[in-house]
């Protein structure tokens, strides 16, 4: 799924910044597959893309530039796990907001299924088959008017 797929799904359900956030370099990816062993679908490089023009997602960042103000993925992972009881093959990848995540299981490098992690059992349940499925979801459930708008163009410098 490339950015214009997902931005057609998503278009009017996104809040375009009026600051541009900056991507992930080549050393964050690197970082962050070498972290986990695993190499990150594309439709997932493309959605990180593309937020850094848009917000509304809850989505954690991988770029350790200047950001939207979420956490970043690494940083959420290490957070949970000093907690204990984290499933060390989860990666978070979207923060629900109430301590739970929508994650990526490193066991599934090729077209991995995004997960929900419950927060107070730390259970783990399919989100989604795929992370195209997860995208098409996400556009109904922002379509459905629960999108987080808070922190319009905080930026994490």
């Amino acid at each position: 799924m490339k950015q214009e797929e997902i931005l057609s799904l998503l278009s009017g359900l996104l809040y375009r910044s009026s600051v541009n956030f900056d991507p992930p370099s080549r050393q964050d990816w690197e970082k962050l597959e070498k972290k986990f062993n695993i190499r990150f679908h594309n439709t997932y490089k493309e959605l990180i893309l593309l937020l850094c023009m848009y917000y509304g997602l809850n989505i954690l960042n991988v770029s350790s530039g200047k950001t939207n103000g979420n956490d970043t993925v690494l940083a959420t992972y290490e957070f949970e796990m000093a907690l204990g009881d984290w499933p060390i093959y989860m990666i978070p990848i979207r923060s629900i907001g109430n301590g739970d995540y929508e994650c990526l299981n490193s066991y599934e490098p090729f077209d991995p299924r995004v997960y929900y992690v419950y927060h107070d059992n730390r259970s783990v349940e399919v989100a989604a088959d795929s992370v195209e499925l997860w995208i098409k979801q996400l556009a109904k459930t922002l379509s459905s008017g629960s999108v987080n708008r808070s922190g319009e163009d905080e930026v994490n410098i």
